[in-house]
């Protein structure tokens, strides 16, 4: 029996390769033999004056196996977490909905499946 296993990414979005990102996040948590988020964090970038650590959303995932509808409370846990501003990017409803899309991009390849003996 292994130990807990470390995952990370760092997603964008940004208009075209190169440019700077519309909207961002890094993740990084641990996840237990039993697929449970544990450490779980999320911090945003591109969607306000610095670095935003999304508390709320990590709380949504933190010991809960990630499902479909874990990540749809990650999700819905960022509207406290984050206000990003519009800019000549995008209004804040824009970038809103592209870090929900981030998220939920981060975490669904960490959801675990149980493979079935052929």
């Amino acid at each position: 029996k292994g130990g807990p296993a470390q995952r990370s990414t760092i997603l964008e979005i940004a208009r075209r390769s190169g440019d700077y990102a519309m909207a961002g996040v890094a993740l990084a948590c641990r996840t237990a033999d039993d697929g449970a988020v544990q450490d779980p964090r999320m911090v945003f970038f591109g969607v306000g004056d610095g670095p935003i650590r999304a508390a709320g959303a990590e709380q949504a995932v933190q010991g809960r196996g990630l499902t479909s509808a874990s990540i749809a409370a990650a999700q819905a846990a960022l509207a406290a977490d984050l206000a990003p501003p519009g800019d000549l990017h995008g209004s804040p409803a824009m970038k809103m909905q592209l870090c929900r899309t981030l998220l939920a991009r981060a975490l669904t390849p960490m959801i675990r499946t149980e493979r079935t003996a052929a």
